[in-house]
């Protein structure tokens, strides 16, 4: 998922995940990936999603992390059927919209598809 979100610019220009909700999960060698976990819900912010949680677990993964992991998974059903709203989120990716508006302002002849993706979108009003 990192990798996909640090390569997908035109995926990260037009917020492909906005109104979306990420939950992640991160395996290693240590299970301690905090900071991961930290970079996957800033990524989420970027791209327009909230984040529901995340879980981390070295390998093996223990029978501790699998519950962790299944309770992570029924929330993130549940705030998806419930359109759960995470005001601080919210904040969060509306200022990330506001700092992006600026750039495809400033780069619309670079940028031209995304550019006419947010005139499509009704975001550069």
């Amino acid at each position: 998922m990192k990798a996909l979100f640090e390569r997908g610019s035109h995926f990260i220009h037009c917020r492909r995940l906005l109104g979306k909700y990420i939950a992640a999960v991160v395996s290693s060698g240590s299970g301690r990936d905090e900071a991961v976990l930290d970079y996957l819900k800033l990524c989420s912010h970027i791209n327009g999603a909230q984040y529901c949680g995340g879980v981390s677990s070295a390998v093996p993964v223990s029978e501790q992390k699998l519950k962790e992991a299944y309770q992570l998974g029924s929330k993130f059903i549940s705030d998806i059927k419930q359109n759960k709203q995470y005001p601080q989120q919210i904040e969060t990716i509306e200022r990330y919209k506001q700092y992006f508006k600026k750039i495809m302002q400033m780069r619309q002849k670079d940028w031209s598809e995304e550019y006419q993706c947010w005139l499509d979108k009704g975001w550069l009003d």
